[in-house]
């Protein structure tokens, strides 16, 4: 196996994810799965276990001190996805089969990142996924229509923002963004994206969803929006009365 010092997001999941099932002491409790865990990383055994000695150390119900890690990455894996199981467990499996059809395939050309992105909290390569099914331009094409059919206008599922309204219909007919609302952990290589799985944005509110860990859903972009805009809103004038 190559030697590669630094941990991606998506080996560090799968890493806790077994940890939970292996253990600080991993030969012991299930020696097969951690060579399978090695094998799927091509990361060797000892490698491994200082990852898994690094969870333990950040385990308040583990006996032993484990291995303190200096790195940043554990530590925000660890508070991200350790008290929600349901969540790690569907997270890494789908990594996993990612891991598993690169292998077979080779690995799968690089999506250029657009620059306001920041890498989703379950890794990069359902980053990577989650952008490919958007920039589907046929799909992107069909949800317009179909929204254009059932309401006549492309307006922006969050701000209301219409861009022919804005930029008049010679600049500003049919653009309009698509996000995949889907959970990362749901995008299982070779599933379907549906038109229900998009909703149309314009650029400012798809790139807000982007921007920072963790991304926003797209409830909590409304309310964010309507929170800003309620604290924008002048306060009503009052009149003094006057004595006398």
């Amino acid at each position: 196996m190559s030697k590669r010092n630094n941990w991606t997001r998506d080996e560090v999941i799968l890493t806790l994810n077994d940890y939970f099932s292996l253990g600080e002491n991993p030969l012991k409790s299930d020696p097969e799965k951690f060579k399978e865990l090695c094998n799927l990383l091509r990361r060797s055994e000892g490698s491994v276990r200082t990852r898994l000695g690094n969870f333990a150390f950040h385990d308040p119900s583990n006996d032993h001190k484990g291995l303190e890690s200096g790195s940043k990455l554990v530590q925000e894996v660890w508070d991200e996805f350790a008290d929600d199981p349901d969540r790690l467990s569907s997270t890494a499996n789908t990594i996993k089969q990612h891991f598993k059809a690169d292998q077979k395939s080779g690995p799968a050309q690089d999506t250029e990142l657009m620059g306001f992105i920041a890498e989703a909290p379950e890794g990069k390569i359902l980053t990577k996924s989650h952008i490919v099914r958007e920039r589907n331009r046929k799909l992107a094409q069909k949800k317009k229509e179909k929204v254009r059919r059932e309401s006549g206008r492309l307006v922006c599922e969050a701000c209301g923002f219409e861009f022919t309204e804005k930029y008049g219909e010679e600049r500003g007919e049919g653009f309009i963004e698509c996000h995949h609302t889907k959970p990362l952990r749901d995008l299982k290589p070779g599933s379907v994206t549906r038109l229900n799985d998009l909703v149309l944005l314009c650029s400012n509110c798809h790139s807000m969803i982007h921007a920072k860990q963790p991304w926003l859903e797209m409830k909590e972009l409304k309310r964010l929006i309507k929170r800003v805009a309620r604290g924008r809103r002048p306060r009503r004038a009052t009149t003094k009365r006057r004595k006398g």
